[in-house]
């Protein structure tokens, strides 16, 4: 068991000792897939309700941590609530939720990629960006009578990528590049050994070696077809302690006199005509092209196998965050890398606990 830090800045002002002076619990959610995390504040005490938008910094930590207190991030007041007429609830999201975000829009995005669309959504709303996407290309795509981040989170869907809101910041990121597990994600490694609890499920479900996308063409009216196969298994990543450069090779040295023979490249071309590796996921859709179609196809079969393996984890006072990687050690079969899918940390008189949800 560890001991619970924190500290609450409201509006500028730091206000964890009268936190502390009366019974308090703090609960912070944090769901890949969705675009806000949550802060939700209860307190026993005769306090004032804070106001609609008001600005709440979170930090977080234990008190047997050398790193001491990090900030958890920043959220803004979306409701309150006083329950038996002495206990006050808060309820407070990373998305400041003002006007100009909820307004629906409809806007039309041509000849362009994901990075730009989140730049100019940013730009909309004062926020900063973080993101990897610029390789994927956006021919077109309407965004119709939805929010900006309602749309966002409808491309992070589609191209299953890494959507949320932190730190007044737009976060777009592949989840996989190159095939592998993307190292600019958050890389967490723990020991089934030290968890309070743990869960794996394996299900029988289809895994899939390939994706078939089917459209029509609206310019000649013909229905195309195209594949993607399952890529290799990825490789581990690892955090950039245990990251270790390789040394080059020594180059070997020949003596003038000797003749080399080398020996011809050959390039393996796979061409289109290859058959299907079965079993194979049917994905149709309206594509504007190729190009989308093929990465669609792999975006879907690379959520839907990733579905097969799930499980939950509960530990003591551990800092993960969602969609972040998880290396799971000591548990034998399942000793693997997965997908942290939701994170919530509790902290009350107890005690500090993390339960987080994870997938292969």
């Amino acid at each position: 068991m560890v001991t619970p830090i924190f500290k609450l800045i409201a509006n500028g002002e730091d206000v964890t000792k009268i936190l502390n002076e009366n019974s308090v619990s703090i609960t912070l959610s944090d769901n890949d897939g969705e675009f806000s995390d949550e802060l939700s504040i209860s307190v026993v005490g005769d306090f004032e309700r804070p106001e609609a938008g008001d600005v709440l910094d979170f930090y977080i930590g234990n008190k047997e941590e050398v790193l001491g207190l990090r900030h958890a991030g920043r959220y803004f007041v979306q409701s309150t609530e006083i329950e038996n007429l002495h206990t006050l609830i808060i309820s407070a999201t990373s998305v400041d939720w003002n006007e100009e975000l909820k307004e629906q829009r409809d806007h039309k995005y041509a000849k362009t990629n994901i990075k730009k669309i989140c730049e100019e959504i940013a730009k909309r709303h004062s926020l900063k960006v973080r993101t990897d996407c610029s390789d994927i290309p956006i021919g077109y795509i309407a965004q119709q009578d939805e929010n900006d981040l309602e749309f966002l989170s409808k491309l992070a869907d589609r191209y299953d990528l890494i959507f949320n809101i932190k730190h007044e910041t737009i976060i777009m990121l592949h989840r996989y590049v190159n095939d592998d597990r993307s190292e600019l994600l958050p890389f967490f490694d723990i020991s089934a050994l030290e968890c309070e609890s743990i869960r794996i499920k394996h299900s029988n479900r289809t895994h899939y070696n390939s994706a078939k996308a089917v459209w029509r063409e609206t310019k000649t009216n013909l229905v195309k077809v195209v594949k993607v196969l399952k890529p290799r298994k990825a490789k581990k990543v690892t955090s950039k302690k245990r990251r270790r450069k390789k040394k080059p090779m020594p180059k070997k040295i020949v003596p003038k006199s000797k003749t080399i023979i080398r020996k011809k490249k050959v390039k393996v071309v796979h061409t289109k005509s290859t058959g299907y590796e079965k079993p194979v996921l049917l994905v149709k859709d309206d594509f504007h092209d190729e190009v989308e179609a093929k990465l669609v196809a792999k975006a879907s079969m690379m959520r839907e196998n990733r579905s097969i393996i799930n499980g939950s984890i509960t530990h003591y006072g551990l800092w993960v965050v969602a969609g972040g990687t998880l290396e799971l050690e000591d548990a034998g079969g399942d000793s693997d890398q997965y997908t942290i899918k939701s994170v919530q940390h509790t902290l009350n008189g107890s005690g500090w606990m993390t339960d987080m949800e994870i997938e292969g």
